[in-house]
């Protein structure tokens, strides 16, 4: 025998433990934990032309999670007292490979002029982080370096790190050394030894809704390029991701941060010669724009 019961077409007839129930029980539907996982992920790829300018090319194949947000006890450097600050991280781990690509036959002629080739590279990531306003022209209104936070990176390590043990997430200057040798896709799970590290980033505006993080060291392929002045100057193929962040400073939640696109290697002006390779621009686009100086 089949029971029938009236249709409920509102929660109005629901008993009031009922609806409770339900609301709750949505809510838990709702909510999806952030993945652990890498979400993004940028292959090792270089070109011939690459290959052939530079003998010692080493490049790396990087991982990295959501941009994420966590509040951490520090101490305040003009006060000594502690206080709460919120920290934005980005947890990453890389690993060398093989060069990929076809050797450029024809009769280049490298550009990369090194009388002394310097000793064996090393592997010093750098992180900027550029605020923006219009995604369709992502002119910097504000400009952020990584820091070194170690209570910053003690709270990474206990949110991350799983399972436990496994791995150590380290911070911009403990991960610093020789460039790593290369190790093939195909080798075993053991012999993969990845990298992993952490960016972290403070003191940023809580109504950022655009923003890039350029990274930069994880491959040493550079090239001379002119400055407005012709004078010869180096850029670094660098790892470039776009971000969103739509809310307001009443809701900073890690749900936020969401990609824009995905990760992308170019190539960038060295530190010393950001500022004057990209300063006109800005001043043709909008003079009222400051510009910091890695």
């Amino acid at each position: 025998m089949v029971a029938h019961f009236p249709l409920l077409s509102s929660r109005r007839h629901l008993p009031l433990w009922v609806t409770v129930a339900i609301c709750l029980f949505s809510s838990c539907a709702g909510a999806q934990e952030l993945p652990r996982g890498f979400a993004k992920h940028l292959p090792a790829i270089s070109s011939g032309e690459e290959r052939n300018r530079q003998s010692d090319l080493r490049i790396m194949e990087v991982q990295f999670k959501p941009m994420r947000m966590t509040i951490v006890d520090m101490k305040d450097h003009k006060t000594g007292q502690m206080v709460k600050k919120e920290v934005w991280y980005l947890v990453y781990r890389c690993i060398t490979r093989p060069s990929e690509g076809r050797i450029d036959n024809t009769d280049t002629v490298p550009v990369n002029a090194i009388e002394n080739p310097p000793r064996t590279p090393m592997f010093a990531p750098e992180f900027v982080l550029t605020v923006y306003d219009d995604p369709k022209t992502p002119i910097p209104t504000e400009t952020h370096f990584d820091q070194v936070i170690p209570e910053a990176v003690l709270a990474v390590r206990g949110i991350e790190e799983r399972p436990a043990g496994l791995f150590v997430i380290k911070d911009s200057l403990e991960i610093v050394q020789d460039f790593p040798s290369a190790t093939d896709p195909e080798a075993l799970p053991e012999d993969q030894k990845w990298l992993y590290g952490v960016a972290t980033f403070t003191d940023i505006d809580p109504e950022t809704d655009y923003f890039m993080v350029s990274m930069r060291g994880f491959t040493n392929a550079f090239e001379m390029r002119n400055d407005p002045d012709g004078n010869p100057i180096p850029w670094r193929k660098t790892v470039t991701q776009k971000y969103t962040r739509l809310g307001d400073r009443f809701d900073p939640t890690q749900r936020e941060f969401g990609f824009d696109g995905d990760p992308e290697w170019g190539y960038q002006p060295d530190s010393d010669a950001v500022r004057k390779v990209i300063a006109p621009i800005i001043e043709q686009t909008a003079p009222s724009t400051p510009i910091a100086s890695p």
